[in-house]
């Protein structure tokens, strides 16, 4: 967190998370892993909290929870997966979860950035 608040180099930060994000309704007892809870976890919370770090799949596309769940791939039941960029930097077009990638029990998240800079 620290490192995004004082660097002057555009960022972007992707991959498993494995917090749910923070409008889940869903935060624990998933089908697939009943140990699996994330209702304590803050990772988000305090990444979002940064100035202009942005999620951006929230940040253009409206979420509806289950059409963006990553994980797993055989039935997707919470998102774990994302893509966080600093805002000032990056304009964000094309948010998507894709398709499945071979070898990988997590959705994609794709989105295509553009540079301000």
């Amino acid at each position: 967190a620290t490192y995004l608040t004082t660097t002057n180099h555009p960022t972007i930060i992707t991959g498993d998370f494995n917090t749910t994000p923070l409008i889940a309704t869903k935060k624990h007892q998933f089908p697939d892993d009943p140990r699996d809870d994330y209702r304590d976890d803050s990772t988000l919370t305090t990444l979002l909290s940064l100035p202009n770090v942005t999620d951006t799949l929230a940040a253009t596309t409206p979420l509806e929870e289950s059409k963006h769940w990553t994980f797993p791939t055989s039935a997707p039941s919470r998102r774990l997966d994302y893509i966080l960029i600093n805002a000032k930097d990056w304009t964000i077009q094309n948010p998507k979860i894709s398709q499945p990638a071979t070898g990988s029990d997590h959705l994609p998240v794709v989105t295509e950035l553009t540079a301000k800079f």
